[in-house]
């Protein structure tokens, strides 16, 4: 009787190891990997009441994800997020795992669009729907988050905030970070180095359409005990730091710029290369070597 007994239990154990590697298996076939990918968006969009879309998809044995022609639309049917590429790679079985490494986040062909003409942003929905619904105390996450190499190329970011008037064009033609540690439940990074290719950042300010002063009033700053600009008391190293061929322009008013004099409300720096080297943030304290170029608007 006992021996019939095992062979049962060892019959059952087979049976449902058989049905782990067929479904495992399966899942790698790009047929149903298209499938899961087209019910997951569909799902999306419906509670989302707007488009989300990924042509098409690649998982590879639960450590690699390729994500082709991402496109979010926001509640107004404006385009919120569109990225032609997105790789991850990820360890071996993370979800058994009490540790987590994104051993490789890649960027390609990306543009992001933010705005706001009263309180809210355009992609406060997103925030709302992924935020916990309970508001029993959440048990904090024993779970570590480490992260390795990173590579954008050709990500933009435009945000216009009508309520405050404010406008930023932020872009990079190629970025890469390698980091050592990367530890974001200790905050704690340790950066071997980052390369930033052709970055540009250029703010604008224009006629609000709200009260800035009252604004300021229903939302003042809160006084500071500690730290002051690293709160979170993050621990931050950089060995290497390298900037090629930068451009960093304000304009803080609509009035054309004063020519051939240096006008702080309308900076243009270009061709800006930078080397920094031993950089460290810790507590409110930043140092760094710096080695600088740049030639600005006034000559």
């Amino acid at each position: 009787m006992l021996k019939k007994t095992l062979k049962i239990i060892v019959y059952i154990f087979m049976c449902i190891f058989i049905l782990m590697l067929m479904l495992t298996l399966l899942v790698q076939t790009e047929g149903v990997q298209q499938f899961i990918i087209h019910k997951v968006t569909s799902t999306l969009s419906k509670e989302l009441h707007t488009t989300v879309k990924v042509e098409h998809v690649s998982i590879s044995f639960f450590n690699k994800l390729n994500l082709e022609k991402t496109l979010i639309k926001d509640q107004k049917k404006d385009t919120l997020l569109y990225a032609g590429n997105l790789s991850l790679r990820i360890s071996d079985w993370f979800f058994l795992k009490d540790t987590v490494e994104l051993g490789y986040i890649g960027l390609d062909e990306a543009s992001i669009n933010l705005h706001r003409s009263d309180s809210t942003w355009n992609y406060q929905f997103i925030v709302d729907y992924f935020s916990p619904k309970s508001t029993k105390p959440q048990k904090k996450s024993t779970i570590q988050l480490l992260l390795g190499t990173i590579a954008l190329k050709n990500v933009h970011i435009n945000s216009v905030d009508s309520l405050m008037g404010e406008r930023l064009n932020a872009s990079v033609e190629q970025l890469n970070l390698k980091a050592t540690i990367c530890n974001l439940s200790k905050k704690k990074v340790d950066i071997e180095y980052l390369k930033i290719k052709s970055p540009i950042y250029v703010m604008g300010n224009f006629k609000p359409l709200g009260n800035i002063a009252k604004l300021s009033e229903q939302n003042p700053t809160k006084p500071t005990k500690g730290l002051q600009w690293n709160t979170d008391n993050w621990d931050i190293q950089l060995q290497k730091i390298t900037i090629s061929n930068g451009l960093f322009a304000i304009s803080a008013n609509e009035k054309s710029p004063t020519p051939a004099v240096f006008d702080p409300e309308h900076m243009n720096f270009r061709a800006i290369n930078a080397q920094l080297t031993a950089v460290q943030w810790k507590k409110d304290t930043l140092q760094a070597h710096v080695q600088l170029s740049t030639k600005e608007r006034s000559g």
